[in-house]
């Protein structure tokens, strides 16, 4: 527009709904860049990332390995791992957004051991329960109450 119809930026601003200050960061970038200004180079990336994907990955397979072995997967040692690796302490939630990057998930075990035996467990609780009761609680008769109120 400022080259065709050779408008100023608050005119162009008001055109297109945008503020003058961004219109003329735009011009400035043309004057500089060139058309490749609109060619959608994105601007996005793990700009501050300690290592490359490949890297945590590397990081990551001996404790994925050691897991699969039916070992757990401790985030204080990966951390330490972590940490000696860059040279630098970091959180924990640094720790856990990289396993979430690697698609890792808390597996969490069954409400009941595998090779527990129903039967057991029911006439456990049918011989258990007599066992710890009180004598004076089943031996009661009545509530005691220092009044008669017979009537």
């Amino acid at each position: 527009m400022r080259l065709k119809k050779n408008l100023p930026a608050p005119d162009i601003a008001d055109l297109i709904g945008w503020h003058v200050s961004s219109v003329r960061r735009v011009h400035a970038q043309y004057y500089k860049d060139g058309d490749k200004i609109f060619k959608g180079v994105s601007r996005g990336g793990r700009h501050r990332e300690n290592l490359s994907k490949e890297e945590e990955e590397k990081l990551l397979k001996q404790f994925f390995n050691k897991a699969k072995d039916g070992g757990i997967l401790v985030v204080n040692e990966i951390k330490l791992a972590y940490e000696l690796e860059i040279g630098h302490k970091v959180p924990k939630s640094t720790v856990y957004r990289m396993l979430a990057r690697h698609d890792w998930r808390k597996i969490v075990p069954y409400r009941r051991h595998p090779k527990a035996d129903l039967d057991k467990q029911e006439a456990f609780k049918k011989t258990f329960g007599n066992s710890w009761r009180r004598s004076s609680q089943t031996n009661k008769k009545g509530p005691k109450s220092s009044f008669d109120v017979s009537g």
